[in-house]
């Protein structure tokens, strides 16, 4: 986030939206595939699927109006936005304000597969309360919507979700920052400068100006690539750092447009909002364990640590986490094993995380035995990081991430997640020491 793709991890190509979902909450860094995209749309109960041209689609509150194409003859079409076009401003557009918690609730339209015209149309709500805690909800139609079709909620190192004709499903994995939570605040400049993040027009959403960015995929999928004539999602970024209007298209075909109906960034969420009920799937059963620990000792010789935290941060706690010794972090976390041999289970894999927090943001380190370091093809430039050595230093939708292997102590990895930017990460990781 090398070992042989688990079952799980090969089930995610095929499974639904959903599910994509439930295989970002064990490693949110994990890119989407296309493929699992279009089974989403063939099962009709997620947001995007096959790609498919259509010639109008719904916007929120009952309108219509024409799908946009621009192009013609044998060139591609370049599927534009429908919110108003803001008036010209000589004035640079930056993310001003990190809210502490918002509350947005977006109309999706997705292109129907298998050549059928038309599109499905669902409701999904956004609640969250940074820099831990979220509550996401999708439901059948338009907002408010209908009938939920699942619901998951995350809460630092626990998470439950439940989907429609099933049973609770809750579980633990590594401390992380919200699910679902785009931090365009701390890596958006990054972003531009690597050409993933391509500016163009400003528009208006709600009264909320906002500013569209082209990248290579649906921001959903968390998978930052620089667009290409074919392959493109428009996203529209608001002062706020919140998506407010996305179209995403995929081998020259529509695949989704989505708009907000409503934005809260004043809501004060409480406690209730993310309320798991329910035992975490055991260890014993395939799940994970995480349990705080004494962060005053070191809990393994040669431990990577800060003399001091991150100015302006403090350390909310150390942590371990125990994953199963087959299960890497590309397995599904909510998929039970079963064990055929009379023979002992090896032992877990631990993990050992310290968690920093300022206001909204985090930075998170998780360093252990590399048998247990999570997978990524995130990429990034090779920088130096002092006594840690050098590393893959990377901007995602989500923050920035570093892996380090250092030479001591053997065969063990730190990683360094942090709502920051790039250059914020890589002075932190300097610091580090054993």
């Amino acid at each position: 986030m090398g070992n042989r793709p688990s079952k799980g991890s090969a089930r995610r190509q095929t499974v639904s939206r959903n599910d994509r979902r439930r295989a970002a909450v064990e490693q949110r860094r994990e890119a989407m595939r296309r493929q699992a995209r279009r089974e989403a749309q063939r099962r009709r109960r997620r947001r995007v699927g096959i790609p498919l041209a259509v010639v109008v689609v719904l916007l929120a509150g009952g309108g219509i109006f024409a799908l946009v194409a621009r192009g013609g003859g044998g060139s591609t079409p370049d599927y534009a936005l429908t919110s108003a076009l803001a008036p010209a401003s000589a004035t640079p557009f930056s993310i001003s304000t990190v809210p502490a918690a918002y509350h947005v609730v977006y109309k999706v339209d997705t292109a129907k597969s298998g050549g059928e015209s038309g599109q499905d149309t669902t409701t999904q709500e956004y609640t969250v309360r940074r820099p831990f805690d979220a509550h996401l909800v999708s439901k059948s139609g338009a907002p408010p919507g209908t009938d939920e079709q699942w619901s998951l909620v995350w809460s630092m190192g626990k998470y439950g979700q439940t989907t429609a004709g099933s049973s609770p499903q809750v579980g633990q994995t590594a401390p992380q920052a919200a699910l679902g939570d785009l931090r365009l605040d701390a890596t958006l400049a990054d972003l531009v400068a690597d050409g993933k993040f391509v500016a163009k027009e400003r528009r208006v959403v709600l009264d909320h100006e906002c500013q569209v960015y082209r990248t290579g995929s649906a921001l959903e999928t968390l998978n930052v690539t620089a667009p290409t004539k074919t392959d493109y999602a428009d996203a529209c970024i608001d002062s706020s750092g919140l998506m407010l209007e996305e179209v995403v298209v995929a081998s020259g075909q529509l695949a989704e447009r989505l708009i907000a109906t409503s934005v809260d960034d004043q809501t004060v969420p409480g406690d209730d909002a993310f309320a798991i009920t329910g035992d975490p799937t055991p260890l014993a059963q395939g799940g994970s364990q995480l349990s705080p620990i004494d962060a005053a000792t070191p809990p393994a010789e040669g431990y990577w640590s800060l003399a001091t935290p991150p100015e302006g941060y403090t350390l909310q706690g150390r942590y371990q986490l125990l994953t199963p010794a087959d299960q890497n972090s590309s397995s599904d976390p909510t998929a039970s094993t079963t064990t055929t041999s009379t023979t002992a289970p090896p032992a877990p894999v631990p993990s050992y995380i310290d968690v920093y927090v300022n206001g909204p943001n985090t930075i998170i380190v998780r360093q252990g035995p590399t048998a247990g370091e999570p997978q990524s093809d995130a990429g990034g430039t090779t920088v130096d990081i002092g006594k840690l050595g050098s590393a893959p230093l990377s901007a995602s939708l989500t923050g920035s991430r570093l892996v380090a292997h250092p030479a001591v102590p053997a065969t063990w990895y730190v990683e360094l997640q942090g709502t920051v930017p790039r250059d914020t990460l890589k002075q932190v990781a300097t610091q580090f020491t054993n």
